[in-house]
């Protein structure tokens, strides 16, 4: 199952990479710098160099050899993941936009917002999850709660699962 897994991440990859490769060769040099320079001022490099750590590391799972694994550090640098992102920014913003967003992670809030956002992110989606989980339950307790208005037996097994829950 693991070797499935793997060769159809290797055949995906190659074709992202050849895909992203294409768009990235496109990109002025001049963007190509405020590209980079976004991805260090918005804290985006420091996240990128953790996640291609931890990519890394999962591969320990399948106890790679040495040269194996500085291959694959060659193939799959950290220089090769941002050239894969950069033409989203490309394609995404202006020169000009992009200049006024570094201004802005350059500046007090724009570095605090760097620091917390992964934080920020964790703390948001608990809550969301949290609200969608309430608003499930509370769709689900109605319609049972309908299902059971003319089914007393139902009626009866909802009213001891809430005697359970009060207790």
């Amino acid at each position: 199952m693991r070797i499935i897994i793997l060769c159809m991440v290797v055949a995906s990859t190659s074709f992202l990479e050849i895909k992203a490769q294409d768009g990235y060769d496109k990109i002025n040099v001049d963007k190509l710098d405020l590209i980079n320079k976004y991805f260090k001022a918005s804290g985006l490099e420091y996240t990128l160099r953790k996640q291609w750590e931890k990519s890394f590391q999962r591969l320990d799972d399948y106890k790679p050899e040495v040269d194996e694994l500085k291959n694959l550090k060659e193939q799959f640098s950290l220089n090769s993941l941002t050239q894969e992102l950069a033409p989203i920014f490309d394609k995404s913003f202006t020169s000009s936009e992009l200049k006024s967003i570094i201004i802005f992670y350059e500046s007090e809030a724009g570095q605090k917002l760097a620091l917390e956002r992964q934080s920020i992110s964790l703390k948001l989606n608990e809550v969301a999850n949290k609200w969608e989980m309430n608003m499930s339950n509370s769709f689900l307790k109605n319609r049972l709660e309908k299902a059971a208005e003319n089914n007393p037996s139902l009626r009866k097994m909802i009213e001891n699962m809430e005697n359970k829950k009060q207790k």
